[in-house]
């Protein structure tokens, strides 16, 4: 006996929802892998820079304040003014000024600012804090003094929204634009002035805007990276999964092949209609019919699909057994052992039917 069965099998297509999972989380992970990067790395190279840039200042305001009291004495200040302006043009400083306690400028290391000041700082209050710049002298104070100072002419390299999240998560002095270092200059034992330079942060912040640059690439290459991984773990993923389903399929198919075999059988035996086999019309006729055509066809409708609903198919039946001629699934052959057969009646059976005794045995003529 031979069945023929159409099996649709859904294929396995691309996991995008576990591509989408390995790529969030490891997304997840190297956004924070370089926030760690970037803060840490950041503050420890700033705060390495800071603490070079006060090492030097404290050697190099101790050097100024010797030249000073020097040329102070001998009221000759070329030396100073050339150690002034060698260290602007090493990018060691800024600006530098010597100036006395009324706040007259003795040497300034740029010649057209000692002009527009006339002299004196105090006659620009808002570029030059007098207060803090002789407070070396003020305080009578042998020490270097290192402070941070706003130096006006400098402007900020960020943005607003940028700088204030580099001064919550970076560095909080991101606002003031460099340092104020200063000694007091000493005739005898009195202080008669301090000798000053500025230093600008802008090293600091040229490494701020190339760190961002720096941690944005490696954000960037790890983020492609995290999405090349999640294609490639979901590529292996779908491969092994097909393998699975294709030998799990292959080992249901020969299992209900052996099964659909063995109860073909035993089918053959006990539900093929022979062309010979009498079936009895009535109890009041002891003729009998034969099922006679070449098939038999039966119509039922069977709840034979796991979610029980009725699938209607065509099954023929004849000398060799029972056929599936209309149905689109999977049946097994136990169910086809619980169909009964109907047998209906050809019109070359009807036709061999005698009418033995047509009128009622009450109603004969007696013969004469």
């Amino acid at each position: 006996m031979t069945t023929e069965k159409k099996i649709k099998i859904r294929k396995k297509i691309f996991p995008l929802g576990m591509f989408l999972l390995i790529f969030i989380i490891q997304s997840f992970i190297v956004v924070s892998a370089m926030t760690l990067y970037f803060i840490s790395t950041g503050k420890k190279r700033i705060a390495d820079m800071e603490k070079y840039t006060r090492n030097y200042s404290m050697t190099l305001a101790d050097a100024f304040a010797d030249v000073a009291e020097l040329s102070f004495r001998t009221r000759q200040y070329k030396t100073l003014q050339s150690l002034f302006r060698e260290k602007i043009r090493g990018n060691t400083i800024d600006e530098a000024f010597f100036v006395l306690n009324n706040g007259s400028i003795v040497v300034h290391s740029n010649g057209e600012i000692e002009k527009e000041l006339s002299g004196n700082i105090a006659n620009d209050e808002f570029t030059y804090n007098l207060d803090m710049i002789l407070a070396p002298s003020l305080k009578k104070s042998r020490e270097t003094h290192f402070s941070d100072y706003n130096i006006i002419s400098q402007r900020n390299p960020f943005p607003r929204d940028q700088r204030d999240l580099i001064e919550k998560y970076l560095y909080p002095d991101v606002r003031i634009m460099g340092w104020l270092i200063g000694r007091a200059v000493y005739s005898g034992n009195k202080p008669v002035g301090t000798v000053n330079f500025l230093i600008s942060k802008k090293r600091i912040f040229d490494f701020i805007k190339v760190h961002i640059e720096e941690t944005i690439m490696y954000l960037r290459y790890g983020l492609e990276g995290s999405l090349a991984m999640a294609f490639l773990l979901s590529l292996i993923i779908l491969f092994r999964y097909r393998s699975i389903q294709k030998k799990t399929l292959s080992f249901s198919s020969s299992v209900v092949t052996k099964e659909g075999q063995a109860a073909g059988k035993t089918m053959e035996k006990t539900s093929t209609l022979q062309r010979a086999a009498l079936a009895p019309e009535s109890e009041s006729s002891p003729d009998v019919t034969t099922a006679s055509g070449e098939y038999i066809t039966i119509d039922i409708s069977a709840a034979i699909e796991d979610n029980k609903r009725e699938v209607p198919m065509e099954i023929n039946v004849d000398d060799d057994g029972i056929h599936i001629e209309k149905y689109e699934g999977e049946i097994f052959m136990e169910d086809l052992q619980a169909i009964e057969p109907v047998r209906e009646e050809s019109l070359e059976s009807i036709q061999r039917h005698t009418v033995k005794d047509a009128i009622p045995a009450a109603g004969k003529r007696p013969r004469q």
